[in-house]
């Protein structure tokens, strides 16, 4: 070790290489925005649980470029609570088995349903009949999150062209939640974690405003 070698923060001296390289991958990454983030660790038998501290805020995408830092990283969740991103690695002789996503039942899906149809006739003032089948999409999504557990609060505001959307008083939301709001279309943008204000929020651009703008992109190329 020269003197120019950086000491080895205590948090991973007790982790083995691999673990600790990936680590120090997903800390830089994080640290490029919030330069104060710590982290602790904590090993056990089948993976290593990492967790965050000092994040105010974190979009998709920066989600995303800490989820593919590696192929064990399984988890990547935010926890409200205790302010932190949390982040499961899992051991290569141990991989966890894939879970079969639980059906919703009959009586869920007439529930939400008629959650989701209470929420879009409360905001009959806002939402534009021709945006409605968007919009009901999204909250599905929403509703989901939350499912059989404490409810969100659901805001949605006229924004210009786009619709605001926040949803508050979160307990937990993972990266593969917040990926299936972008996975509906383009016209979900901006996903984003406040943490501080327990809070997920994103835009959907209005249909019409949607498809003009692709209209002016392919014209473009």
């Amino acid at each position: 070790m020269t003197d120019e070698t950086p000491p080895t923060p205590a948090g991973l001296k007790a982790l083995d290489n691999e673990d600790r390289a990936v680590i120090t991958t997903v800390a830089n990454k994080l640290q490029e925005k919030h330069k104060d983030v710590i982290f602790s660790t904590k090993v056990l038998p089948s993976r290593t649980l990492v967790n965050f501290y000092n994040l105010n805020a974190l979009s998709i995408e920066e989600l995303r470029r800490i989820n593919i830092c590696n192929h064990r990283i399984k988890k990547l969740e935010i926890h409200f609570s205790s302010a932190t991103l949390n982040l499961t690695l899992w051991k290569k002789e141990k991989p966890p088995r894939a879970k079969e996503r639980k059906n919703v039942g009959t009586n869920e899906t007439k529930n939400m349903k008629r959650a989701v149809t209470s929420f879009v006739e409360k905001q009959a003032s806002t939402i534009r009949e021709s945006d409605e089948r968007v919009i009901r999409a999204v909250l599905r999504v929403l509703l989901r999150w939350t499912w059989g557990s404490a409810a969100s609060n659901v805001v949605c505001h006229q924004d210009g062209d786009r619709y605001s959307f926040t949803a508050k008083n979160l307990r937990t939301v993972s990266f593969k939640q917040l990926q299936e709001l972008v996975e509906l279309g383009d016209y979900v943008q901006g996903v984003r974690v406040n943490i501080k204000e327990k809070c997920a929020a994103f835009y959907v651009e209005r249909t019409t405003s949607y498809i003009q703008e692709n209209r002016a992109k392919r014209r473009r190329t």
